[in-house]
């Protein structure tokens, strides 16, 4: 008996499963192992459907086909797992990661272009500006 109401019970999942994979309104797109994309992640705002595009990391493996795992391209090189929904194509796979992707990245997840930001500080006991500082804000086009 058990056994019949497993069977019906994974029967329904299936068919259930097939009616919202046919649903027009939602579509994912279908990642393959290797394409690059962008991840999505919460932003703590008052909407629920704020997200902030990270990457791009690419798929190293799909588990499912609503599930992927992801890796990010520069150090620390951390995999995670995503659903489909949080993630969108930035490009296919085949592609080499070069330092022009790197520099997107770092730029992209909020990193600078400024190789030791935190030893150009101004001294605190003697109020002067560090010169590393102070040719920062003329590059950068600071008052």
């Amino acid at each position: 008996m058990h056994r019949n109401v497993a069977v019906r019970s994974d029967k329904l999942r299936q068919q259930a499963r097939g009616r919202r994979d046919r649903k027009s309104q939602v579509k994912f797109a279908g990642f393959s192992v290797g394409d690059f994309v962008l991840v999505g992640s919460v932003v703590n705002r008052p909407t629920k459907l704020a997200l902030h595009w990270r990457g791009p990391c690419q798929v190293t493996r799909v588990i499912t086909d609503h599930v992927m795992e992801t890796q990010q391209l520069v150090p620390p090189y951390e995999v995670t797992v995503h659903h489909a929904c949080r993630l969108k194509m930035y490009h296919e796979g085949g592609r080499e990661v070069t330092e022009d992707l790197e520099a997107q990245i770092a730029f992209g997840d909020g990193g600078f272009h400024v190789v030791r930001l935190d030893e150009a500080r101004c001294s605190a006991a003697t109020n002067k500006e560090d010169s590393a500082v102070a040719a920062l804000t003329k590059t950068l086009d600071f008052p």
